[in-house]
């Protein structure tokens, strides 16, 4: 899944264009990317899974400079999730026990938009983060 995160209201922030070295397999698929000089991100994924009590949903976290960070999580129509969890492997877990109306976490305002694309899913949301 390809997520382009942009960051066009922020001023400042680090060093901009280029990406982290690769994340192994023991961090979970955690990793860390610098924008380039428009304020956008994009990476490649695979679609998560769930945990109990949870709907799917990524973690992310946009950091402006050293003080200024936002942390927030972004969540997939449930349709969506549907298909994709009807699919192996996610089939073989069984049936996932949250789904995004029964997460108290849950917010509308952060559903990626998605769209196939060949055999994967594309996923896109914007920040636009402002200093106050």
């Amino acid at each position: 899944m390809k997520t382009r995160l942009s960051r066009r209201e922020a001023p400042g922030g680090g060093p901009r264009g280029g990406s982290a070295e690769a994340q192994t397999d023991s961090r979970y698929l955690r990793g860390a990317q610098v924008t380039n000089t428009d304020g956008i991100v994009e990476f490649t994924t695979i679609y998560p899974g769930w945990y109990p009590g949870r709907t799917a949903h990524i973690h992310a976290t946009v950091h402006l400079d050293t003080r200024t960070v936002l942390t927030t999580q972004l969540y997939f129509d449930d349709a969506l999730s549907d298909r994709v969890y009807a699919a192996r492997p996610y089939s073989e877990r069984g049936a996932r026990d949250a789904r995004n109306g029964s997460d108290g976490i849950f917010d509308e305002a952060l559903v990626m938009t998605a769209e196939r694309v060949g055999d994967g899913v594309r996923g896109v949301m914007t920040f636009d983060v402002r200093r106050s």
